[in-house]
């Protein structure tokens, strides 16, 4: 599992749709016409798709599958004193 900071990803759900597309951009771009110059992302869009041969004959296999490898952001927003001090709260009454 892959971990990415909030800080560098942004919202999840925008960095889940930019990776998603990268994705299938690359797909587009593998089954287009020669020439063309390649998709780009933010490194940390791109380290998250990877390129996956499919198993056999090159002649009689399928074309190679772009996957979006597991990852999960965690949040590491530095916590104020007043949030910590509420975290700490919750925590002993639990």
């Amino acid at each position: 599992m892959i971990r990415i900071p909030l800080s560098q990803s942004g919202p999840a759900d925008e960095f889940a749709k930019a990776v998603e597309n990268y994705r299938k951009l690359c797909h587009i771009h593998m089954m287009g016409r020669p020439g063309k110059p390649a998709p780009t992302a933010r490194e940390i869009v791109r380290s998250l798709v990877e390129r996956r041969p499919q198993a056999g004959n090159p002649a009689t296999r399928g074309p190679d599958e772009f996957v979006i490898l597991p990852y999960e952001i965690f949040d590491d927003t530095p916590a104020s004193p007043e949030l910590q001090l509420l975290r700490d709260s919750i925590n002993q009454g639990a």
